[in-house]
This record gives structure tokens, sequence and C-alpha cells, in this order.
């Protein structure tokens, strides 16, 4: 636990050891409402990201001087930070990582719509009996879909980019990234992803990384990420899809999702209580981010979710910005530079 706090030690002194005695002489249910009372923050604990560690809610760092006086202590007050403490986490926006987060928003959503189409044009020519039967085990609501590529042809409709056959978009996008890595293994696979000129024409080594490539939405992905990300759809920054001038921000639920995976699960344990602020639009389809939590809510039992949205900046943000042509909400900076461009042209 005190490798994911901010911790701030105390040497040892004649305090600390008078201190020790002291306690260890009073028996341990009152010991427990001293480390509970010590420990508690009426602001519980906040999340920074640059360092992917906890602080105080004032942004101060967290005091456990206590646990350092001697082993005992130390091991009956281990975990209660975490289970009586909220744990707040925040959208993230900065500018050391706008260019990655925007690339990753932008790759993620180029990738379903490439595999969109390839799988479109593939499905009809390549779905066998067992692969239409695989793909409808997993995914038995498009099951029209699957009978309309084995019996007609392509389907026209779906370069629409709201097309989801009434699913989530999250499960639509989860269908397609499973259909195409089932039909890869087809023989003919590659053959066919070959004969489509728009898509790879020298590239056909793509038609196989794309099948494989599945962008996890919540994920905080590093500069190797992004790099295999960049490189399977050719996209690079201030390329097409990407704006440099555009706030781009990660959600607080994949905030939240970093800080659980970097812990150990016995340290995980002990949390009980999540506070998301989704106060801003997110990359990466962030309305699906929640589902990235399932897997500890069922490792940890008594984990509390809650989550709080301000759905003007990002619900309603959404439909402004589709109203207008426009995507995402401009910074000072980038107006500025729009500013700039419209008096010089």
């Amino acid at each position: 636990m005190l490798t994911s706090l901010t911790a701030t030690p105390h040497r040892s002194s004649h305090s600390a050891t008078s201190v020790r005695a002291k306690i260890l002489c009073l028996p341990r249910e009152l010991r427990d409402v001293i480390y509970d009372y010590y420990l508690r923050n009426p602001d519980g604990y906040a999340y920074r990201f640059e360092t992917n560690k906890l602080t105080n809610g004032d942004g101060s760092s967290i005091c456990l001087s206590l646990a350092f006086t001697c082993r005992q202590i130390a091991a009956e007050m281990n975990g209660i930070a975490l289970r009586v403490n909220t744990i707040t986490f925040v959208t993230f926006f900065s500018e050391a990582t706008r260019e990655s987060a925007g690339m990753f928003h932008a790759t993620t959503k180029h990738i379903l719509t490439k595999k969109s189409d390839l799988l479109n044009f593939v499905a009809p020519r390549l779905l066998t009996p067992e692969l239409t039967h695989a793909i409808f085990r997993i995914y038995p609501q498009f099951w029209p879909l699957l009978e309309h590529w084995r019996n007609i042809g392509t389907y026209d409709l779906l370069r629409r980019q709201d097309l989801d056959f009434g699913e989530a978009p999250s499960i639509w996008a989860d269908f397609v990234h499973f259909a195409l890595l089932m039909i890869s293994q087809h023989p003919n696979y590659l053959d066919e992803a070959r004969s489509i000129d728009r898509f790879w024409r020298e590239y056909d080594w793509l038609a196989i990384d794309l099948a494989h490539t599945f962008p996890v939405p919540w994920s905080v992905p590093d500069v190797t990420e992004i790099e295999h990300l960049c490189r399977v759809t050719q996209l690079w920054p201030r390329g097409p899809l990407y704006y440099e001038h555009l706030d781009y921000s990660y959600s607080a639920t994949s905030s939240a999702i970093r800080f659980l995976q970097s812990i150990p699960a016995t340290t995980r344990a002990n949390v009980r209580h999540l506070r998301i602020i989704e106060n801003r639009e997110s990359v990466a389809n962030c309305a699906s981010h929640a589902r990235g939590l399932i897997t500890f809510c069922h490792e940890n039992s008594k984990l509390r979710v809650e989550c709080r949205a301000n759905l003007w900046e990002t619900v309603f943000s959404s439909r402004r910005r589709a109203s207008r042509c426009q995507p995402w909400s401009r910074s000072s900076h980038g107006t500025r530079n729009l500013q700039a461009r419209a008096s010089t042209g």
C-alpha cells in the first residue's frame, strides 16, 4: 500500500518510541480507533495522473509517519488508509499528453472504421458455416447481419458511422473486432484483402495487423502502443483526424483503471470507495470506459464506485459539436490560431 501513496515518513526519535510504547499498551480495539482517526482525511485522497500516485484531497502529501514507528503498528495499519478514504479521479488534460491522447482517439476511431469496411467486404466472400456459428455463439444479436452477408452480400448501410444495430457502440465495436479476427483465420483472407486497392495497395501486412489490433478504449497507452496504432492506421500527428488545437483529455474512469492496475491485488482489496468525476469530454468513446471497472468490482465485492458527470460538458457537448460539425472544444490557444489564420486570410 505504501508504494501507491505519496507518503511522508518520519525519522525514528525518542518521541516516536514513546508514542509507540503508549499505543501498544492500549487494547487492539482502541488502537484501531486511533488508526482510523489518524488516517481518515475529510477530503479523502486525490489521484495525480502525472505521478500515478495519491495525495490528500488538498494536494498535500499523505502522512503515514505512525506506520514507520514499528513493524507491529505498520502491520496493524496496513490497508486502513484505502478503506477509510474515498479516492477521487478527475478527467485529465495537459499539454504533455495532448498529442498522445489525440492520436489514441484518432487511431481508435479509425481502426474501427477500417475494420468495419474490411469486414463488410470479406465477410460475404469468406464466411463459412463454421465461422458463422462461432461468431453467432458469442454475438447472437447480430445474426441478421451474418445472414445478410452469407445470403445477399455486402451491407451498404454499414458505412454509416452511427450504425450499431440497436446495441451499445462498444458492443458493436467488440463484434467487429471479434468477427474480423475470426475471418482472418481463413486461408484466403489476405488474398481478398489485397483486392481492396483503396485500403492496402502495397501494404499487405496491414490487413493482418489490423485484424489483430484491438485498442482498449479505457486504457492509457504508452509511446510504444501509440506508435503501433499509428503504424497500423497510417495516421500521424498533424495529419487527418488529429487536430493540434484541441484539448484531448483522458477520462477520469481510465485514470482510475490505470491506478488500480498499477497496484497489487492485495492492495486493491482494501479499496472501498472511488469517486469518478467526468467534467469534460474525453477520448476513445468515453461512454464505454466504465466497462473497464467491471473486473475490479468482481474482484472486490466491497468496492463502491460513484460516478459524476457534467452532462453539459460531456453528453451535450457532443451534440453541440455535431450540430456545428466541429470536433471537441477548442482551447484558447487553438482559438487564437484560428483567429490569426482568419485575419491573414
